[in-house]
């Protein structure tokens, strides 16, 4: 990160609700030439994508040309226990939306790990 200080503020959006207007972002967005898209979605243990960011983001997978999927990430970093920042390489995948449906793992793997899989069934089109 290149300016930690000018990406530590908070955006606060709460004027836009009050109008029924609801921002949303995405975490993470990787894209291979026009090929495969991938948008990840990082959420505290425990907490899931849902409401109107979940629509938003499924709609765009769904709709995307060639395919693609979402991944909710989970954190465990807080705050309020003096996090800083996470590195979402460590954070795990639970589950992933894809052709329709979400798909949880049993086994969650490290968004390191699940990308260079990624990359592995794509035959190395995807650079990690």
């Amino acid at each position: 990160m290149k300016n930690r200080e000018y990406y530590s503020l908070y955006m606060d959006f709460e004027s836009l609700r009050k109008n029924n207007i609801y921002a949303g972002d995405v975490d993470m967005y990787f894209e291979c030439d026009d090929h495969f898209l991938v948008l990840g979605e990082a959420k505290l243990q425990g907490y899931h994508v849902k409401g109107i960011q979940e629509k938003a983001l499924t709609t765009i997978i769904d709709e995307h040309k060639s395919g693609g999927v979402l991944i909710e990430i989970e954190h465990t970093s807080r705050v309020q226990d003096g996090a800083t920042s996470v590195d979402i390489g460590d954070c795990l995948v639970r589950r992933a939306y894809f052709n329709g449906s979400w798909h949880e793992y049993e086994k969650p793997l490290k968004v390191l790990t699940w990308m260079t899989r990624l990359s592995q069934k794509h035959g190395g089109m995807i650079r990690i």
